[in-house]
């Protein structure tokens, strides 16, 4: 809990939607504690759903934290230096307005004195509003139409320059401001659209808001190398990406069918012969099928009630109307609840958690990608830290796989902090454009990457990079992407296609969130992006 401030001398100006505010007290060294703080009003014309844009200005290098006002505050980029002013930082912060009057509390870990800026504007998309960050001009964003765009030059003696305008997304931007005095200008690209936030369905969009599936990554997230490779094992023909399917079952009024235990697992033994009783059974339609694999093959499957799913690995059901097969099942997940999964696969994360859903990364969301965490399989054998000590795997993982100490970075020289379950992410300063990505889907996986990360869910079991996707009863979103642009989303490195040297692209830039835990959820700061509207009952 963080402790009550004295010393604070503050004014507060409202003038024509800005409001601003500054404050004094002597230093004081709490680690994640405040230092400093300051209250500055709420402009006098903000209405529920209204984006509130603050710049925060303070003489320190700790985090800025924010309540009031705004259903959820989040960083718009990571701080940034104020030329000449002598250490003194400036970030930019934004969320939608809730309708309370109340002032608006900033507060700093690192300073003496803090002062905030805050403007609104109205016809911001409440759901999903921050599509693009820049430190310069923003590029043309893919599917282009209208958004505001909101620049800000920060000032340690004078209101901060805060201005927006609509732009045409399709063309480049340049910042609404002027950089005076050297100061860095950072300018977001907001979606226009609806001011009232619309209810998650749980089955598209499940988990509480404060999941780890649905928390951004911080602002101040502490990064470390990957260092994995344009090629992985140096294989020219190594899949980039890989596809792992996982079955994903919404119809719980399905008849139920018998799931038996069958030890075949990843032997390569037949899977479609129980070797036991019946352990469990769900909802599956009768012609539903999954044939004898080695793959992954994770399933989930909604139970009556819609409101809890049971996740198994592996499935197999060889025939229409046939008993199941499968090696070991979960404990019922609440698609209300936090989402870490445990138990099942190299890391306990399994199931639908991360999957590449059906209706994403389509041509119609270009202008961003999925806005949820991924779940990703990796080459443990060279990608991972060797871990001969048992130390195999980090939070939220709860488990590494039975030969981890034997296997794990046998092959490679990963840092220490990639173990699994570690958090991937390309680092907020990382800007995309400088990629060179050629595809659309491409740039949605690294907005993705950029925004949310994607955590280390299995080994690979190849020099391969893989990304968890959905197959059910409603389709498969590998039928979708091919659909979509012409092209597999499975392919090789062999083929030189621009979606694999895009994949290429991406991996080599990706780092560790090293500071990712259970009381900072994405690393340290305020999140990249707002938390999700509250599920729908």
């Amino acid at each position: 809990m963080r402790q009550a401030l004295t010393t604070v001398i503050c004014a507060v100006l409202v003038i024509a939607g800005a409001a601003a505010c500054s404050s004094q007290q002597e230093p004081r060294v709490t680690g994640d504690r405040p230092t400093a703080s300051t209250t500055v009003a709420v402009p006098a014309s903000v209405a529920p759903g209204d984006l509130v844009v603050a710049a925060v200005s303070w003489n320190g290098r700790g985090r800025v934290f924010a309540r009031g006002a705004v259903q959820a505050w989040a960083a718009g980029d990571r701080a940034v230096s104020v030329t000449g002013s002598g250490g003194w930082r400036s970030q930019v912060i934004y969320g939608i307005a809730t309708g309370d009057r109340s002032p608006i509390e900033i507060e700093v870990t690192d300073g003496t004195t803090v002062r905030a800026d805050v403007r609104r504007w109205s016809g911001v998309d409440a759901t999903t509003p921050l599509i693009a960050r820049s430190t310069g001009a923003l590029a043309p964003v893919p599917g282009g139409g209208r958004g505001l765009a909101v620049s800000v030059a920060a000032s340690t003696s004078a209101p901060s320059a805060i201005d927006g305008r609509v732009v045409d997304m399709s063309r480049r931007t340049a910042p609404v401001v002027a950089a005076a005095g050297g100061v860095t200008v950072q300018t977001l690209l907001f979606a226009l659209g609806p001011s009232d936030r619309t209810p998650r369905d749980p089955l598209r969009e499940p988990f509480a808001p404060t999941s780890i599936w649905n928390t951004a990554i911080g602002a101040d997230a502490d990064y470390v190398d990957a260092r994995m490779p344009a090629r992985p094992g140096g294989d020219r023909f190594a899949p980039m990406p890989q596809n792992d399917q996982t079955s994903i079952i919404e119809t719980p009024d399905a008849p139920l069918t018998d799931v038996r235990y069958s030890s075949a697992g990843w032997t390569g033994r037949d899977r479609c012969e129980a070797t036991s009783r019946t352990f469990f059974r769900v909802p599956m339609p009768r012609d539903y099928v999954v044939p004898q694999s080695t793959d992954n093959e994770g399933a989930s499957w909604l139970l009556p009630g819609n409101r809890t799913v049971l996740q198994s690995a592996p499935l197999a059901r060889c025939s229409p109307g046939s008993p199941a097969t499968s090696l070991d099942v979960s404990d019922p997940v609440d698609l209300h609840g936090d989402g870490v999964t445990r138990g099942l696969g190299g890391s306990g994360l399994t199931g639908m958690v991360g999957a590449l859903r059906l209706g994403e990364l389509r041509p119609s969301t270009a202008a961003t990608g999925p806005r949820h965490a991924l779940r990703v399989n990796i080459d443990t054998d060279r990608q991972l830290h060797r871990c001969p000590d048992g130390d195999c795997f980090r939070w939220p993982a709860s488990t590494s796989d039975s030969d981890a100490e034997r296997t794990y970075g046998s092959k490679g020289s990963a840092p220490s902090a990639m173990k699994m379950g570690a958090l991937l992410a390309i680092p907020l300063d990382v800007d995309i454009e400088s990629l060179g990505l050629q595809t659309v889907p491409g740039r949605q996986i690294a907005w993705t990457l950029q925004n949310y990360g994607a955590y280390v869910g299995d080994s690979a079991a190849c020099a391969c990079f893989a990304f968890v996707t959905e197959k059910g009863p409603s389709g498969r979103f590998a039928d979708q992407f091919r659909d979509d642009y012409g092209y597999p989303f499975e392919q090789r490195i062999s083929t030189g296609s621009p979606w694999t040297r895009d994949m290429q692209r991406i991996q080599q830039v990706l780092a560790v969130v090293d500071d990712n835990a259970p009381d900072d959820i994405g690393g340290g700061g305020l999140p990249a992006q707002p938390a999700p509207a509250p599920l729908a009952p």
